[in-house]
């Protein structure tokens, strides 16, 4: 991970010189040079990124196969990044069962 990150961080910096020079003769041009940067890093990422089930990311895109929440939230957590707390999806669901009773008292409001 560190070192893709180095390699990475390298290669814009790289990519930034460049299309900084660029940019002096053609706005037009690094538009398009950063786009493909864009994209060949995203295609990187895909083609490389590792998977717990050995599945490349484009095969799984390609079958339609998308990250489910549960997914997304383990990633959150290998990040460092912690699910929300119990007492937040709590107060979630209060103020959810809030909103909907007071929908069907007006509703029970209006059809008397």
């Amino acid at each position: 991970m560190g070192g893709s990150t180095l390699l990475w961080s390298g290669f814009v910096m790289f990519m930034n010189l460049n299309l900084k020079m660029v940019k002096f003769f053609s706005g037009a041009l690094s538009l398009v040079l950063n786009t493909a940067v864009f994209a060949a890093m995203g295609a990187a990422v895909a083609f490389t990124m590792p998977q717990h089930d050995r599945v490349p990311v484009y095969e799984k895109i390609q079958e339609g196969k998308y990250p489910s929440r549960d997914d997304l939230d383990t990633g959150l957590i290998k990040l460092g990044l912690r699910k929300p707390t119990i007492r937040y999806q709590a107060r979630q669901l209060k103020q959810e069962l809030e909103r909907e009773t007071r929908k069907a008292l007006n509703k029970l409001k209006a059809d008397e």
